[in-house]
């Protein structure tokens, strides 16, 4: 596949052909790659890198390895020196955008993609708080 319209067409067809359970996990982990926009349409770009940018980096490794070696960028998030310390106190308007985080997290477990763990790795403390 070399175009988005292709990409599209492949999942429009996997969406249509694959198995439920297939296609809710698939659903889950692109439900949570944009978000959250935050109340009356203010984003927060704080949450944002450390939900949806922390989700993004699992569910897409090279590109996120790309992201941070400054390779390429297409408007994602994956890092940033504004990273929280727990996710769970932040979400008192956000909790529908945190069960699309929490879903895509489960998702993404069960494909056994997780960050990489060391003691510096940040974006992995936080993917623990995710639940």
């Amino acid at each position: 596949m070399r175009t988005a319209k292709e990409v599209l067409d492949a999942l429009d067809e996997f969406f249509v052909t694959a198995d439920e359970g297939e296609a809710r996990d698939l659903w889950a982990i692109l439900s949570a790659l944009r978000g959250p926009d935050g109340v009356n349409g203010n984003g927060d770009h704080t949450l944002k890198v450390n939900t949806t940018g922390i989700i993004r980096a699992v569910a897409f490794p090279r590109l996120a390895n790309l992201w941070k070696q400054g390779v390429i960028v297409i408007g994602a998030t994956f890092t940033s020196h504004r990273r929280l310390d727990s996710i769970s106190t932040y979400f008192s308007f956000y909790n529908h955008f945190l069960s699309h985080i929490r879903d895509a997290k489960r998702v993404l477990q069960q494909m056994h993609r997780e960050p990489v763990v060391d003691e510096n790795n940040k974006e992995a403390q936080l993917w623990h708080s995710l639940d």
